[in-house]
């Protein structure tokens, strides 16, 4: 049951990075390469930093179930 949780929020935190980037390159809010690079660095380093938070919360859920 936890892994389905944590696919939940892999896809979930991915979607929404994902999302928002595309959604600055495809309204050319940002236009230079360098900075389309930069992003989506600062972008994947958010999907990480949400990964860790989600999987923080399930595990202290979970934990408490016990």
């Amino acid at each position: 049951m936890v892994r389905n949780h944590y696919s939940y929020v892999m896809i979930a935190s991915f979607h929404v990075f994902n999302g928002l980037w595309l959604f600055l390159i495809s309204w050319k809010i940002i236009k230079t390469d360098l900075v389309k690079k930069n992003v989506q660095k600062v972008c994947m380093g958010l999907v990480f930093l949400y990964f860790i938070f989600g999987f923080s919360a399930i595990w202290v859920n979970f934990l408490t179930m016990l």
